[in-house]
């Protein structure tokens, strides 16, 4: 196996593959058998060769053509479906077509509504209820419009509603190692992976009642059982591992997590291959960054998120077509959730959203085209990167009128973790206030029965008109206060990374800033209930320099993801015609478009790295790196 990895660590990373000589950057030619006619057989002979030799062809085809009944013949076409999947697949003729998602946040539809009750959002809230006791972060939950739902819907269209069934186990924050922990008996993962199994707040182990050992029962035998997977995982490994881990090095100087890239490997060959692959990397991000330490910390972070997510990425993948290799399977590419991200370090703009989405192409890249099992899986990637700068250009565009923003944007205020839950919030602010303050107009009523009601539709002669004049003012003041917080926050160019270098107290500073910016929530939506006006105090939120960092790191990393990781119906429905269109057509032109896409992003990355050698394109083969279909 060591020999497999080392060769792979070389191989797998494609733009990686760089060495120093004569004081000029080369690149190695990992992907040379894409590229040359003559390395497959097809050598200069073969083209110009006399008339003769395809005359020659040209006569077997006749002999061919009885040998097409042959073919037939061989009736073990049947016969192939007769040894079936059956024995292997116990499930797969039982007249029940069995999809099972993986993945994380963006396949369980985190934050939409429907990943939690609102009910579930109110004893939350009211702290009647543990979050983790009423919903294991999506695990096993499909919210109308979801992709798993949308798929769902279209097998229903085939096969009827009673024969379609969905195992949803994503779970939101789940990297590929957690998959593998789930997958591999052998494996424990690393700090991250044990305090999200075994922590105290470790509630990916509480999916299940009987702990890891019945989440892992449930994860084999629903892949067992399948007749569809989609993988949509590695999110996490960039987003959530990177984020998190930036930010509290940058704060603290220490990381929350390992960066340990020799941990990830068991061979003292394979560790010597991981930590050149990191030098490589540290020599790619030092083009970008000239900060000493903002430099060391990328490339930590970088290296140990990339060469992880490709070697637990194959045992994954491994593991799954062990368990199953009858399902069709379809692995669905990761974007860029920090696109247009600016970080200013001493004075240099470092285009963290470029950096990060560089390294997202390596991973899709080597997912396509370079995995041992490239072959056997289809591949997608739908939609657009710079969803985090779509819904910054929204932010920036507010109009002061809550009723105009994005159903999207509200969402994402409503039902974004525990972060904000900001209907929720005002929901017991408008209940509190209303028993405090007007308890004679609710006619025997709680505040909190006046909502549920409202809610439920069960409106009473004295419900309706309050809720019309009081609840919808109430949350759309909310919505217009945080609004107006995000498009201040959206018209800040970049992320002072100096005030962060610096030592700025981030977890503090995040605490104030989520009490002064609900402080103020609640005492405009309290305003706007009464029929008063108000005006969003940006200082009150905002009162210094450093809750302004903290405020755009929380609006450009979460709330902006939040927006992109769970993207309306029209996100969600790009991955379901994805899925659906490569499922009827596995030899996809588009497959193929975006491979070729994905080799040329990594080859402008090449390119960057060449200096001023640059690189040759001839007939759009570039004979440096072979890339195909580049232009120059």
């Amino acid at each position: 196996m060591s020999t497999v990895i080392t060769t792979k660590l070389l191989s797998i990373l494609v733009i990686l593959a760089v060495v120093v000589a004569g004081g000029a950057l080369l690149i190695v030619k990992p992907w040379d058998n894409s590229t040359n006619d003559d390395d497959t057989g097809d050598g200069p002979g073969d083209g110009p060769v006399n008339p003769d030799t395809p005359d020659v062809p040209d006569t077997p085809d006749v002999p061919d053509t009885p040998d097409v009944p042959d073919t037939p013949d061989v009736p073990d076409t049947p016969d192939t479906p007769d040894v079936p999947d059956t024995p292997d697949n116990p499930n797969a003729n039982d007249g029940v077509f069995n999809y099972v998602s993986i993945g994380a946040s963006n396949t369980n539809g985190y934050g939409m509504r429907g990943y939690m009750t609102e009910q579930e959002l109110a004893m939350i809230l009211s702290g009647a209820v543990d979050k983790d006791d009423v919903n294991v972060y999506g695990y096993q939950r499909t919210p109308e419009g979801a992709y798993p739902d949308l798929i769902r819907d279209h097998f229903v269209g085939i096969h009827g509603a009673d024969n379609v069934k969905v195992n949803q186990l994503a779970i939101s924050s789940m990297r590929v190692e957690e998959v593998r922990i789930l997958l591999d008996d052998t494996y424990m993962g690393d700090d991250y992976s044990q305090w999200r199994f075994t922590g105290s707040d470790g509630w990916f182990i509480s999916a299940e009642d009987g702990g890891l050992e019945s989440l892992r029962l449930v994860y084999r035998n629903s892949i067992t059982s399948a007749d569809l997977i989609t993988v949509d995982i590695g999110w996490n490994n960039f987003g959530v591992y990177i984020c998190n881990q930036l930010v509290d090095y940058l704060g603290s100087g220490s990381y929350m997590w390992t960066t340990d890239v020799e941990s990830i490997f068991d061979t003292p060959a394979e560790k010597a291959a991981a930590l050149e692959a990191k030098a490589i990397i540290g020599a790619y991000i030092g083009e970008y960054v000239e900060d000493e330490q903002m430099c060391k910390a990328l490339t930590d972070i970088f290296a140990y998120s990339l060469i992880g997510y490709m070697h637990n990425f194959d045992i994954v993948m491994d593991e799954i077509y062990t368990l199953n290799p009858y399902a069709d399977v379809v692995v669905v590419g990761i974007q860029n959730l920090l696109h247009g991200v600016i970080v200013k370090v001493g004075g240099q703009d470092v285009p963290l959203g470029d950096i990060f989405g560089n390294f997202v192409n390596m991973a899709n890249y080597y997912a396509s085209s370079c995995s041992p099992h490239h072959d056997d899986y289809l591949y997608i990637k739908p939609g657009i990167d710079g969803h985090v700068n779509i819904f910054l250009d929204q932010m920036r565009d507010y109009d002061g009128d809550a009723e105009n923003l994005n159903q999207n944007v509200k969402d994402s205020f409503d039902y974004y973790d525990d972060n904000l839950y900001l209907q929720s919030t005002v929901d017991n602010a408008v209940a509190q206030m209303l028993e405090e303050n007007i308890p004679q107009l609710l006619n025997g009523m709680s505040g909190s029965e006046f909502i549920q009601k409202g809610k439920n539709n069960q409106l009473g002669i004295i419900a309706q008109p309050l809720f019309n004049s009081i609840y919808w003012p109430t949350l759309y003041a909310a919505y217009d206060t945080l609004a107006t917080l995000v498009k201040e926050i959206a018209n800040t160019p970049s992320i002072d990374g100096d005030a962060l270098l610096n030592g700025l107290d981030i977890d503090a500073e995040e605490n104030q800033l989520k009490d002064a910016v609900m402080n103020e929530v609640i005492e405009n939506a309290t305003a706007a209930a009464q029929g008063q006006g108000y005006t969003v105090d940006i200082e009150k939120m905002l009162p210094d320099e450093e809750a302004v960092v903290v405020a755009s790191i929380y609006v450009r990393f979460y709330l902006g993801n939040s927006f992109y990781a769970h993207p309306d119906e029209t996100g969600h429905n790009q991955i379901k015609t994805g899925v659906v269109e490569i499922l009827g057509n596995p030899e996809s032109e588009k497959e193929q478009e975006l491979k070729t896409e994905l080799a040329e992003s990594v080859h402008n990355i090449h390119q960057l790295l060449c200096g001023g050698s640059g690189h040759q394109v001839q007939a759009g083969v570039c004979t440096i790196c072979g890339t195909t279909g580049i232009t120059a």
